[in-house]
């Protein structure tokens, strides 16, 4: 080989010869499998190519420079083979070259496609893993070469996607291409008109060519905003340049495939996550030609089963939406109130005033309120409704005790008598109560305790740190009785997991009885609660229930999730139901609740534990309270002694004053 290569600058100027030592360096690296069989050519290919050091890479840029076509060729195809032997080696001998990645870039010019073609997948390699031959493209010019080439493509194009692809690569995990992006105005030149194509093409039903185009200009925006150093400025920027309106639209336009939307979706989550100005402007979008809000439209999704066909993860667009209902709440005092205002009837409007959308707190109370969807579609419709809306009042009323009093005072109807209304609260535990009952009963094998498990999920985010909603759980013995009850039977089971879902279950509600009891600040009902459950079930059952829930491997994998901050990409195994059974911050409750438990108990019973021994196992909290109660034993002993001794006292003396 090396002789061959020493050839190249003694004939450079005759081109035959030229296409004659690169057709032979070719051959060397691409034997024909029909002769010689696959395995031969295997190893033929991988012991030649160990025969073109850095020196021969450099020298085979170099003659790029030549016009000619069947040279260029074969320069890029001998490349091209080497990346997939030693990739590392044909880098390495790029970044020797003090023209190559130049000279590879000029090549994405030629007229010819065959070329062109063949420099893209050599880039698409060579721009994988390699930080310093991305940043030096960058500089070069790289995204308006490659955007043009996308846009004199065939919409849609391998071509086009192949382009694509080396933008990504060229940003990810890049923070100063990234910058360098964003400074050189590249999202406004280029990637908002072509996700107004994709979404165009798409309506006009061309999607089978223009989702993967549409996907791909998704994740340039998902590396964007991953890759740089300054999230804040990425979102204000993106959010100026008009995208976070475009990628709404995609999300919600019925065309396009379940996969774009739910990846369109998990951007929007990225674009308003911790940024106000994004967040106030996603609350202010409109549908396209509709009066409706995007919110609404949003919340729609997060509500309807969405199955494709051939699609098992039927929960993909639920899961997104929610995602971007948590991520636009989530630290959003003022969106969070908006929304819990939302849930408040109002009066009946005039006939001569327009008709508004449906509130959109009024549509999650009735699809937790609600036995079954219009239309009807079985357990799991109603299982979606239930988990979406739970878990987008989950995200109303974390950490807001504003929302709290506001939803724990929310009357179903607006009163029309002196009659006390019906509560929010008090129905949404009733609904929950009848569910279960029905559950237990022998006539209702077929339905799903998940509906349940959410309801009571959302319950303990509500009563959390909250006295006034603790106290409308607890201060009627009956549903306390319930509750009690519930954590000790067994008899709840599901017909679609075979009754695994029962612990899940009871867990939750021990874990809502346990979180109004150390928000609760009425001391004599604490104490009363507490007695109910050492009467029926005993503390070291509810004290061990909440521990093995915490403990489950669905909790612990809610625990483990990702955090919202990254790449919008489909991730198959967080759209099912095993991995959604518990909100992160569900599980991070449930975690807190456990550390409080031990300690809310022995205030509950008059005894506080020693600082110095820390936290409490359940054998020491069984030792504490047997203790306790030895003691209580003992002092009502001394009583009756000291009553009876008080006694015979006084006898002695009624009848020395009756002698006198």
């Amino acid at each position: 080989m090396g002789l061959l290569t020493s050839l190249i600058p003694k004939v450079r100027d005759d081109v035959d010869e030229v296409r004659a030592i690169l057709d032979t360096m070719l051959a060397c690296l691409s034997p024909e499998a029909s002769v010689h069989g696959e395995e031969k050519c295997k190893e033929s290919l991988s012991t030649n190519s160990k025969l073109y050091p850095q020196d021969v890479i450099s020298q085979l840029l170099e003659l790029l420079e030549e016009r000619d076509w069947n040279a260029r060729f074969s320069i890029l195809r001998i490349l091209h083979v080497l990346q997939e032997v030693h990739p590392a080696v044909v880098q390495q001998g790029t970044l020797s070259s003090p023209q190559g990645l130049a000279r590879l870039m000029d090549v994405l010019s030629d007229e010819r496609e065959i070329v062109r073609n063949e420099a893209l997948l050599v880039l698409v390699a060579l721009t994988e893993g390699s930080q310093e031959l991305t940043k030096i493209m960058a500089f070069e010019g790289a995204f308006d070469v490659l955007f043009r080439v996308v846009k004199e493509e065939d919409f849609g194009s391998v071509i086009a996607a192949d382009s694509i692809e080396i933008v990504n690569n060229l940003l990810h995990a890049n923070p100063s291409n990234a910058n360098f992006f964003k400074e050189m105005s590249c999202v406004a030149e280029h990637v908002v008109p072509l996700l107004r194509k994709g979404i165009e093409f798409g309506s006009t039903g061309r999607t089978s060519n223009t989702r993967c185009l549409f996907d791909q200009m998704l994740d340039v925006l998902g590396n964007l905003l991953t890759a740089t150093s300054d999230l804040q400025s990425m979102q204000t920027h993106l959010g100026k340049s008009g995208v976070l309106g475009i990628v709404v639209e995609g999300a919600l336009h019925p065309s396009m495939g379940y996969e774009s939307r739910g990846k369109a979706l998990r951007l929007t989550s990225l674009l308003v996550w911790k940024h106000s100005p994004n967040r106030l402007l996603l609350s202010q979008l409109l549908c396209p030609g509709k009066s409706g809000s995007v919110l609404s439209a949003l919340l729609k999704l997060c509500l309807e089963l969405h199955p494709e066909e051939g699609d098992k993860s039927v929960h993909l667009l639920n899961a997104s939406a929610v995602q971007v209902f948590k991520c636009y709440l989530s630290g959003n005092v003022d969106g969070q109130q908006h929304f819990a205002a939302s849930l408040m009837p109002q009066p009946p409007m005039d006939d001569q005033e327009p008709q508004e959308e449906q509130q959109l707190g009024r549509v999650v109370m009735a699809a937790l309120l609600g036995s079954s969807p219009e239309g009807g579609g079985g357990g799991d419709v109603r299982t979606t409704r239930v988990w979406g809306a739970a878990h987008v009042l989950m995200s109303v009323l974390l950490g807001n005790s504003v929302c709290q009093e506001i939803a724990a005072a929310t009357p179903l109807e607006l009163p029309m008598s002196s009659a006390p209304p019906d509560y929010f609260l008090q129905s949404l535990l009733q609904r929950v109560s009848r569910g279960v009952g029905q559950m237990e009963s022998s006539s209702a094998d077929g339905l799903d305790a998940r509906a349940e498990t959410f309801i009571l999920h959302l319950l303990c985010v509500w009563t959390f740190e909250c006295p006034r909603a603790a106290g409308v759980v607890l201060q009627h013995p009956a549903t306390v009785m319930w509750l009690v009850g519930l954590m000790g039977s067994n008899a709840v089971k599901s017909s679609t997991d075979g009754g695994a879902i029962s612990l899940h279950l009871r867990g939750a509600a021990a874990i809502l009885l346990a979180g109004c009891l150390d928000s609760l600040g009425d001391e004599e009902l604490q104490r009363n609660v507490v007695n109910i459950v050492e009467a029926r079930i005993g503390l070291d059952t509810f004290e061990d229930l909440i521990v093995q829930v915490c403990k489950s491997d669905a909790l612990q994998a809610a625990r483990r999730r990702e955090p919202v901050l990254t790449p919008p990409r489909p991730v198959r195994e967080e759209v099912e139901w095993k991995f959604l059974l518990y909100d992160s911050d569900v599980a991070s409750l449930a975690a807190q609740v456990q550390s409080k438990l031990n300690k809310c108990l022995f205030r509950i019973m008059g005894a506080a534990p020693s600082p110095s021994r820390g936290k409490f196992s359940n054998d020491e909290v069984a030792r504490e309270r047997d203790a306790l109660k030895e003691e209580v034993e003992l002092l009502r002993a001394k009583l009756d002694e000291l009553a009876g001794a008080d006694g015979m006292q006084a006898a002695a003396g009624g009848s020395g004053e009756g002698g006198g």
